[in-house]
């Protein structure tokens, strides 16, 4: 069994200014333990740590639904990013009370690449979507939704819901809304993750426009959404209808 310690001593002068007294560190001390299989852990914090870790699996390991297929996050779409799109779309008009005509999320909030088939847990919720971001809703012109849709092409593609299009040269062409070519001079509502609302992933065009910030975290409006499936007795399905194509 080996143990090794280490203890370094770095001793700094208290420094004096006119404008009073100024800090500096005068004892650092490291310590260095070796970790490996054999250790065991400490009986004390095991039976601190314990009542947590057992309520926190509870919450975790809690089945909230069933998906039919293994849902996957892949460019320029995929099931994954298609389900997510759809239901959040779905949960912006239910919010709202209004029709949202477009969802887009990046796929970087996205931090797995994968949903299993099978039984989806809580915690498979928490691993997808670690941050605390919320859903967002805004008005945006036909002219921004179209630089927008350029953003995703240049992007390789991002998980949308309403939208169809085509990336040719790192650009969006054949862009429509609804089944209607996009309308430039139009006025469309669309939902969002608050990062991108915000400027994320270089969006700063939509800083200039007023949002309607739910308090639904996307990890829990997710997590709810998928809840009402299955107290419907339906399942997580998604396929991949060409919502977007890379022309060759």
């Amino acid at each position: 069994m080996k143990n090794y310690f280490t203890k370094g001593i770095l001793f700094l002068a208290i420094l004096l200014t006119a404008c009073g007294r100024q800090y500096r560190l005068t004892e650092h001390n490291y310590y260095g333990y070796q970790v490996y299989k054999g250790l065991h852990a400490s009986e004390t914090a095991e039976q601190l740590i314990t009542p947590y870790r057992d309520s926190l699996s509870s919450i975790m390991n809690e089945v909230i639904g069933i998906s039919d297929t293994l849902l996957l996050k892949e460019q320029p779409e995929g099931t994954l990013g298609n389900f997510c799109a759809d239901a959040y779309r779905e949960i912006a008009a239910s919010y709202t009370a209004k029709p949202v005509d477009v969802c887009f999320m990046n796929n970087g909030g996205f931090r797995v690449p994968s949903l299993p088939k099978g039984n989806i847990t809580v915690g498979h919720i928490y691993e997808l979507m670690p941050f605390d971001n919320n859903l967002v809703v805004i008005e945006i012109s036909g002219k921004d939704m179209i630089r927008i849709c350029n953003r995703i092409a240049q992007r390789g593609g991002w998980p949308v819901s309403g939208l169809r299009m085509n990336i040719s040269g790192y650009k969006a062409s054949e862009i429509s809304i609804g089944g209607l070519p996009v309308d430039s001079t139009a006025t469309y509502t669309i939902a969002t993750s608050d990062y991108l609302a915000n400027g994320g992933d270089e969006l700063e065009l939509l800083k200039a426009y007023p949002q309607q910030k739910s308090t639904l975290l996307l990890r829990q409006a997710l997590i709810d959404y998928i809840r009402l499936l299955t107290s419907n007795q339906k399942h997580i399905t998604s396929i991949k209808d060409q919502r977007i194509i890379n022309e060759p």
